[in-house]
């Protein structure tokens, strides 16, 4: 006589879920039954007609006398009081939902068969497809367009063999012996062994994949989805928890398991009978499985390792069943449960397979192998039941929609191949590097996007296998590809290279340059970030801001952005716009320029400073010549558009973007206020860069120091202003020592970088003679600034003094005769002058001038030239006016009386 759990039946009839029975009539619950009728709840049934479970069998729920639902019963010498442990401990309903019509819970045989329709039981016990309840359907998994699958035998075998869930239409794997996906070719799947393809709808329509695309009648919205993705999940884990009962009841004397079998059918009935009405296809769960060809084992396996995931009591009781009390099963279990599967297989499947290999099962614990426990992948159960979970070693990056102005640049040759890659399944690594995050992160979407592909992505560490391999299986799950974001080096640190031995197909790597190496075991794509041509800029800021979008030309020329820093400045547009919705109907350049500087404030690197430029032409004071080199550095960045591209003037002579100017003269003479003005003419943001707080003493940190600074000044396309450029310009000297050689170094690396920079580059320096040779020729317009002339002088003292200010005793035309000064200095004896007057209540009076222009020589060093001469030429002195005042005061009495 086999014990309580059938074990293998051979000559007699097989006990309750009986595993194997031959030549004998199929009792319930078995796992296997060959020659025999197929009875209700058995996972594998060949060769004889199904027979539903009768009323009242152990272990089973029978159907409700009044039609209203199904009642659990306990299983076999299981008294009523512990069959009642899932409903002591977690409220349990103790009736559980009715059928729509009136039948019994489905996934679980019934006492007879179902009120005015025939045939043969299914494996979950409702009698054949007509048995299901008008208006539901079911979404095959086995690629065949009939509502049921096909019967082998006389049985039907919708069961967790084929499809893997409820005859009602519910989650696949919820039979008794099932798993997640069909168990091979034998079973009826049109694919891989073992993993069941998605077919089309019944009525030919498009296959719902997971909630994502077409959905079918009666599916709402994105939580009524995930919902309906939890319960398929739930009725395949409630497979695996009968046949776990089966194997209490087998092993355990029914004095000491039936609490734990009746809770696990218990939680399995509910499970199943909250099942979803129509099959799900594709899920997250058919996915992984498909991606890394899951045996039908390694899928039980996963399931069974989720089991005390669905809820607490199922935790318990696994807790109680293992040898060390985790709350988790054991190898151990596991082998009691694929009890068909040879051990000696299961231990190389528990040690090489793919579902171990790649990380989606984790065997934990130090003891013997039986003892040790059988965990899911961080957070990988959760994202199964779609929810948007993570691993703690990953830090998600959210990419946003794919921005607008890459057209053509998607049209490139090198972005067509990475297209076309990651539409392979072929293992690729696919680099895309850049200083600016968003812009890279830009690309990798655009390309995602152009593939028909979704993205998932977070930061990592490249070396780190376990967080790698995590976010390939977080990928496969989502249906997407994985993109790594690697984070910045440390300073003085190598390039990694990333562990990839748990990915299977593309990966996407974004890091800064020098971050990540990639190693020999796998292809590399390197995908540029450019070019970028006018008319994407143009694309990307009329979809940035289509209120504004006659002005995209200007804007694309005044702000040549790269469109993912143009999306980010939109967005603030905006949000100012709306804040404000009468200004929202054009986009003034300004505002465009103060949204730029609010982004880039926070990414200043020292002695860097960003500025709007508030100074017009009228207050610059030039020689014509200097004038008109001005005006025409301003022309070419406006128009190097229109000549470079539209003209192409870049290939046909080899001409190079942006505009480079060198302002020499002594210091005082305008140079900064010149590069202000440039700044305000070409609706720019001004970049200030003081050269000497560039050098450092260290070698690589001046190169590191200018690389940030052109960094700033290519994301917000602001003025770069190097100011005493001579500092770092200085000629190239023969080596005569290592200081020399490092110095050389640095001049070599600025005029690199000088020459890819596209935007406007203004150098001041007050010793062009210091200057080397090659960095003269690299420049556009070289723009002397001398000491203005007397005419030059006179306006500036007029820019300087409004009129009202000033004393009619004032000569402002003496003043500039008499003083040869920069207008540096002219600026300073204003402003002093005017504190001075206010100082004491009166007007800017012409000694006050006087008094402040003798200081700017001395603070200069260089003698005083006197005071202005009167007007009949006679030199003023302001000491004898004073004596010769106060004398005249004194003897005016005296005169009076002797007259």
């Amino acid at each position: 006589m086999p014990d309580a759990g059938g074990g293998r039946g051979e000559g007699g009839p097989g006990s309750a879920d009986g595993s194997h029975d031959e030549g004998r009539p199929g009792v319930t619950g078995g796992s296997h039954d060959e020659g025999g009728p197929g009875t209700a709840d058995r996972a594998h049934d060949e060769g004889g007609p199904g027979k539903a479970d009768g009323p009242g069998t152990p272990g089973r729920v029978g159907r409700d006398p009044d039609g209203t639902g199904a009642a659990a019963t306990p299983g076999p010498g299981v008294p009523p009081a512990a069959a009642g442990s899932l409903r002591a401990t977690a409220e349990f309903p103790a009736r559980l939902p009715a059928e729509p019509d009136g039948g019994g819970v489905p996934g679980v045989a019934s006492g007879g068969e179902s009120p005015a329709r025939g045939g043969a039981a299914s494996r979950h016990g409702v009698n054949g497809p007509g048995d299901r309840p008008e208006g539901q359907r079911t979404l095959p998994l086995g690629g065949d367009d009939s509502a049921a699958c096909a019967p082998r035998g006389a049985a039907t075998a919708d069961g967790v063999a084929q499809a893997g869930g409820p005859d009602r239409g519910g989650a696949s794997g919820s039979a008794e012996s099932g798993g997640g996906v069909g168990r091979g070719p034998a079973e009826g799947d049109g694919g891989m062994p073992g993993v069941p393809d998605a077919g089309p709808a019944p009525d030919g329509g498009v296959r719902y994949a997971d909630g994502v695309g077409p959905r079918p009648d009666g599916v709402g919205g994105r939580a009524e989805i995930r919902d309906r993705v939890s319960r398929d999940v739930a009725a395949r884990v409630a497979g695996v928890a009968r046949r776990l009962a089966a194997v209490v009841e087998r092993t355990c004397s029914p004095e000491a398991g039936a609490a734990s079998a009746g809770f696990l059918r218990e939680w399995a009935a509910l499970a199943l009978a909250q099942a979803p009405a129509a099959r799900l296809t594709d899920t997250r769960l058919d996915r992984l499985a498909r991606h890394h060809r899951l045996t039908p084992d390694e899928v039980d396996l996963l399931l069974f390792a989720g089991l005390p995931e669905e809820h607490e009591g199922l935790a318990r009781t696994l807790r109680a069943m293992h040898p060390t009390g985790e709350p988790h099963p054991s190898v151990g279990l596991a082998c009691l449960l694929l009890e068909n599967t040879d051990r000696a297989a299961l231990r190389r499947l528990l040690n090489d397979g793919a579902a171990v290999r790649t990380g989606i099962l984790v065997l934990s614990g130090t003891g013997p192998f039986h003892e040790r426990s059988l965990t899911v992948a961080d957070r990988l159960w959760d994202a199964l039941h779609g929810l948007p979970a993570w691993p703690a070693v990953l830090d998600p990056v959210d990419l946003g929609p794919p921005v607008a102005g890459l057209d053509v640049w998607l049209r490139l040759p090198e972005s067509r191949r990475a297209v076309a890659a990651l539409g392979s399944a072929d293992p690729r690594v696919l680099l895309v590097t850049a200083r600016d995050e968003a812009v890279a992160l830009s690309r990798c979407a655009a390309l995602a996007a152009a593939a028909g592909l979704g993205l998932v992505a977070a930061r990592a560490r490249p070396d780190d296998p376990q967080a790698m391999g995590l976010l390939g299986l977080h990928a496969v799950v989502r249906d997407s590809v994985p993109l790594l974001v690697a984070p910045h080096p440390a300073a003085g640190g190598a390039p990694v290279v990333p562990a990839l031995g748990r990915l299977a197909g593309p990966l996407l790597v974004c890091a800064p340059p020098g971050a990540v190496r990639p190693g020999p075991e796998r292809p590399v794509l390197t995908v540029p970030l450019g070019p970028v041509g006018v008319a994407d800029r143009r694309a990307a800021w009329r979809a940035a801001l289509p209120e504004a979008h006659r002005s995209a030309p200007e804007l694309a020329a005044r702000h040549p952005l790269d469109p993912a820093l143009t999306a980010q400045v939109a967005l603030d547009l905006r949000s100012r716009a709306a804040l404000t919705p009468g200004d929202a109907e054009d986009a003034d350049a300004w505002d465009v320029s103060a949204a730029i500087r609010a982004r880039a404030g926070a990414q200043l690197p020292p002695g860097v400073d960003l500025v709007g430029p508030r100074a017009r032409r009228p207050r610059l004071v030039l020689t014509d010549e200097a004038d008109v080199q001005l005006r025409d550095a301003v022309a070419r960045l406006r128009h190097q558009a229109l000549v470079l591209d539209d003209w192409q003037l870049r290939e046909a002579a080899r001409a190079s973007r942006g505009v480079r100017l060198l302002l020499t003269g002594p210091p005082g003479t305008g140079k900064s206020l010149a590069a202000e003005v440039l700044a305000a003419e070409a609706g720019r943001d001004l970049l200030v860069v003081d050269g000497s707080e560039l050098v450092s003493k260290y070698i690589g940190e001046t190169e590191k120091n200018l690389a940030a600074c052109f960094e700033v000044a290519e994301r917000t396309q602001a003025v770069f202003l190097l100011d005493e450029a001579d500092a770092l310009f200085g000629t190239r000297t023969e080596i005569s020592e290592a200081n020399d050689r490092f110095a050389n170094m640095e001049t070599a690396y600025l005029l690199q970088r000088l020459d890819r920079f596209d935007g406007l580059a203004v150098l001041t320096t007050n010793l062009r003679q210091n200057i080397d040779a090659a960095f003269i020729r690299r420049m556009d317009f070289v723009v002397e600034f001398p000491l203005p002339g007397e005419d030059g002088r006179h306006r500036m003292w007029d820019l300087h003094l409004p009129a009202p200010l000033l004393d009619p005793d004032v000569d402002l035309p003496a003043l500039a005769r008499s003083y040869p000064v920069p207008g540096g200095w002219i600026r300073n004896a204003a402003i002093g002058a005017a504190f001075r007057a206010a100082d004491e209540g009166g007007t800017v009076r012409q000694r006050h001038l006087v008094q402040a222009m003798r200081r700017e020589y001395a603070k200069a060093g260089r003698p005083f030239p006197g005071e202005p001469p009167q007007p009949h030429g006679t030199p003023f002195d302001g000491r004898a006016a004073q004596v010769l005042a106060a004398a005249a005061l004194t003897t005016a009495p005296t005169q009076k009386e002797s007259s």
